[in-house]
């Protein structure tokens, strides 16, 4: 009964449904973020769309493409404009 009361005295129902509102507004702003890690480091030639995974499958493969990416599209480059432009 203690326990109830404790329960009853600390929590509310409007304070349970805040905190569950912003877990699930915090798993909506993380998970595509997470499903471009997953696609990343994914083996190369495996459609994702068939066969989807939430976890990485190859972390050579994602460290790859990483290379492959700063070393041929230049971001490092775009992103020092934006920076430029920023300030």
């Amino acid at each position: 009964m203690k326990l109830f009361r404790f329960l009853k005295k600390h929590f509310s129902i409007g304070g349970l449904i805040k905190w569950i509102l912003a877990i699930i507004f915090l798993i909506m702003a993380l998970f595509p973020i997470w499903w471009m890690f997953n696609i990343t480091f994914s083996e190369p030639g495996i459609p994702i769309a068939i066969n989807p995974r939430l976890y990485p499958t190859s972390i050579s493969a994602g460290i790859q493409n990483i290379k492959d990416v700063l070393s041929q599209a230049n971001v490092l480059a775009a992103y020092a404009h934006s920076l430029e432009y920023s300030f």
